[in-house]
């Protein structure tokens, strides 16, 4: 609602393989515009949550499985799951999900989620930030 919060997804699987394959599936999906689906269509997926069953949610919503299986296996995709995989390791996080607002963290997801995350951002306009 706010125009100004800019929400940066970041696919950090900790599960071993089968959600390194379930990220590889939202991060390629990027590419045909439907991150936003298969992300929603993941996190709804009842049971096990896999390399077979993240790309039915895939093909659920309409991708191209040729151009996604490519992209999935893609030197690109594998650089972001590395990149962020770093990035978690140095901010200390070890579990999903994380949100940062600044430089404020929320681990988890509370359930006043909405009002914690509304709450910080005040706080962070309030400091003066520059760009907020």
């Amino acid at each position: 609602a706010d125009p100004k919060v800019k929400v940066v997804f970041k696919e950090f699987p900790i599960f071993g393989a089968d959600s390194e394959a379930a990220a590889k599936v939202a991060i390629a999906s990027v590419k045909q515009g439907k991150y936003w689906e298969v992300h929603k269509g993941l996190f709804e997926h009842e049971g096990k949550l896999n390399e077979e069953s993240a790309l039915s949610v895939a093909q659920g919503v309409g991708l191209d499985m040729t151009k996604l299986k490519a992209d999935m296996a893609a030197p690109e995709t594998l650089k972001e799951l590395d990149d962020t995989k770093k990035l978690a390791e140095s901010l200390g996080i070890q579990g999903t999900p994380h949100f940062f607002v600044g430089e404020q963290v929320i681990p988890g997801a509370p359930e006043d989620l909405i009002d914690q995350l509304q709450s910080k951002i005040a706080d962070v306009r309030k400091s003066g930030c520059s760009i907020c």
